[in-house]
């Protein structure tokens, strides 16, 4: 139960939303493309990772688990995502979870305190860069995935 935000992972969020129905006005969309808007117009809020603090003020430290998908696989991008999801994680045992570039793994790790788990990231088209799930909190034992 709680809040779940998605940060620019429009196919999560539906996802999400169509695996839970009864959640869906509990979850949020924080994207950059407006269009998502008039779908989702009562949990859609517009968001640019050049200012990653510029959030709407009733999700700042209201969330209970954060995923995020950067659409740049590069560490400023990154960075600033996990700036946003620390704005918004209800805690700081608040689940977070960032997708981004293998390429980043040692910087993701180093830099930004989170761990690489051996969740497996599917596209329907081809990935160019092979992605990872990062993590800042330990997965429960009983979870599909683990850090690795």
């Amino acid at each position: 139960e709680g809040t779940v935000v998605f940060i620019s992972s429009p196919s999560g969020f539906t996802a999400f939303n169509n695996l839970f129905p009864e959640r869906a006005l509990q979850s949020r969309l924080l994207e950059f493309d407006t269009r998502f808007a008039e779908r989702y117009p009562d949990t859609f809020h517009q968001y640019d990772y050049a200012s990653p603090e510029v959030v709407p003020a009733e999700l700042i430290g209201a969330a209970d688990f954060v995923l995020s998908d950067p659409p740049h696989v590069t560490i400023a991008a990154s960075t600033a995502f996990t700036q946003t999801m620390e704005l918004l994680r209800r805690s700081e045992d608040t689940p977070c979870m960032l997708i981004t570039g293998q390429i980043l793994r040692e910087q993701i790790e180093n830099e930004l305190g989170y761990r690489t788990t051996n969740f497996e990231i599917s596209h329907e088209g081809k990935l160019a860069t092979p992605m990872f799930a990062y993590v800042r909190y330990e997965p429960r034992e009983e979870s599909e995935f683990q850090v690795v």
